[in-house]
Formats: structure tokens, sequence, C-alpha cells
């Protein structure tokens, strides 16, 4: 399955999107990534609840679009 079973890792996430994505659709695109996404899509978005724990791999990006939205 993914590279380091039975835990989650930054490596596990780009083969997700790897395998989520549409092969024309780059990873770096506003549609993979909110955090890529122009200021205006995000003031569109109705409110929302981010959840992230202590041990989130990605706890840094979750505050990064926290503090964008």
């Amino acid at each position: 399955m993914w590279p380091s079973e039975p835990s989650f890792d930054r490596i596990d996430g780009q083969c997700a999107a790897t395998a989520y994505l549409p092969p024309a659709l780059p990873r770096s695109a506003p549609r993979a990534s909110p955090l890529l996404a122009p200021p205006r899509a995000l003031a569109a978005l109705p409110p929302l609840l981010q959840v992230a724990g202590g041990g989130e791999v990605l706890l840094l990006e979750n505050f990064e679009f926290g503090q964008r939205v």
C-alpha cells in the first residue's frame, strides 16, 4: 500500500495525491491543494471547522490554511 505503514508520513500523502489526482493536474494546482487557492476563492468558502492533533503530519499546513481562511 503506502511506504510507511502503519503510520502516515508526508510521502504517503504524496503517494495518495498522485493516485487521487488526474494525471494532467499537477499537485501544485489550487484545485489539488487549498493552500494554493487564491484569497478570493477562500473568501467564498462557508464557515468551516478545522481540527488537527499535535502529532499531525501536516500540522503546519493546517495552521497556515487556518490563517488564510
